[in-house]
């Protein structure tokens, strides 16, 4: 029996090595690629036809119907700062799912990201590289580097130099399984050549279902590292305890809340509510109700509800993560503020999400009326919250 799962597991190996190289790469042309970007042009780089273009999309004509299969490409990136990579299951121009390489981060565990991208908001705070949606791979510059993705349902894996074993799973891709098209995505900086595209549309693609081991750090590090990632809690099963869907409101300028410290029936009634259903780790990714137009009009900020029923008067501990910034209030009384926004501590500080903040509720018996004002920056508009202790309340 052992001898039988080796050889379909050879089997398997090999066939997916032959339908990844089996088309033929696609020509960068307007016939087969449609460019939202501010430039692109095709040039020979390398004793290769490349794709050149900055700050937008470049998408493959016909490729309506990607939901599973393979995506392959070479890739050489300068050594500046720039974020470049594949998109796949576009749905428009805001929404798809996204994997780019950060050229100056080579070498680092933030060396590249998946994240999905919500109303043209991608959330790198709340998918953290480190967590398992990135892997410090050491980039050859200015030279062919391989690629390739394979998409399977909810799940993908990633490869990047090394085509035998991925850098990257996802166990959970965060956005919905759709039918897209596919293509690039250059963020406006250092901008990437790309050679060689082709893909191949496959039911079931076989997949490894593991990453490549990540080097371990060692010493202080390691253990400060350990405790970063147990309370960023970014791939783990929501614990008992965590709010799983919220009320989100329409978003508005964080403006609007300054100096507030008490919430009046005018403030939550203007608003208009869509409920919000977390992932399976307990996030509430806000983008997939607001998104980068509202951000662009100065609308930075949402309300999030829920209420808490307590059998008696008590005192509960409320453990939340955000990002950028949140006002907690109770019953409309304000009751906790903080700012974990992109290096507003200090020029390492990147505001990844995490349970980092905790807030004490005193809790009337009865219902009890839970409002956080979340407002976003960059990187991602998110929040996750749990109690400590579910003794004598309901949610």
């Amino acid at each position: 029996m052992k001898k039988i799962n080796i050889l379909l597991t050879c089997i398997c190996c090999l066939l997916l090595a032959n339908t990844a190289s089996a088309t033929q790469p696609i020509p960068f042309d307007t016939h087969h690629w449609e460019f939202h970007a501010k430039s692109y042009q095709v040039e020979i780089y390398k004793g290769q036809e490349s794709l050149v273009f900055h700050d937008g999309l470049a998408l493959v004509k016909g490729t309506e119907g990607f939901v599973n299969g393979v995506i392959e490409f070479d890739i050489a990136i300068p050594a500046k700062r720039g974020f470049s990579g594949p998109i796949w299951r576009v749905q428009d121009l805001d929404n798809y799912e996204e994997f780019y390489l950060r050229h100056h981060q080579s070498g680092n565990e933030d060396a590249n990201q998946y994240s999905p991208v919500y109303n043209g908001l991608a959330g790198w705070q709340l998918y953290y590289s480190a967590d398992g949606y990135g892997y410090p791979v050491k980039y050859v510059f200015d030279e062919w580097m391989p690629v390739k993705i394979i998409v399977s349902g909810s799940q993908a894996e990633i490869y990047v130099q090394d085509m035998n074993e991925p850098i990257v799973f996802v166990p959970e891709l965060k956005r919905e399984t759709s039918s897209g098209r596919i293509g690039f995505r250059d963020q406006g900086f250092a901008a990437a050549r790309y050679a060689n595209f082709r893909y191949m549309k496959l039911d079931n693609p076989p997949m490894k279902g593991k990453a490549k081991s990540v080097p371990q750090l060692k010493g202080p590090a390691a253990a400060f590292a350990a405790k970063a990632k147990k309370l960023r809690a970014g791939t783990e099963k929501a614990q008992t305890g965590t709010v799983m869907s919220w009320h989100v409101s329409n978003a508005f300028p964080s403006e609007e809340l300054a100096g507030k410290d008490h919430l009046t029936n005018a403030d939550l009634e203007q608003h208009k509510w869509t409920q919000l259903k977390c992932d399976s780790t307990g996030l509430a990714n806000l983008a997939r109700v607001n998104g980068v137009k509202d951000i662009k009009q100065g609308k930075n900020s949402v309300f999030v509800k829920t209420i808490v029923s307590a059998k008696k008067d008590t005192l509960k501990k409320l453990e939340i993560a955000f990002s950028d910034a949140v006002k907690v209030y109770l019953n409309d009384q304000i009751l906790f503020e903080a700012n974990d926004i992109f290096r507003s501590r200090d020029y390492r500080f990147l505001g990844t999400i995490g349970y980092f903040d905790a807030v004490y509720l005193p809790l009337k018996k009865g219902k009890n009326d839970i409002q956080i004002a979340v407002t976003e920056r960059m990187g991602g508009w998110g929040l996750k919250a749990r109690f400590a202790d579910m003794a004598g309340i309901t949610f």
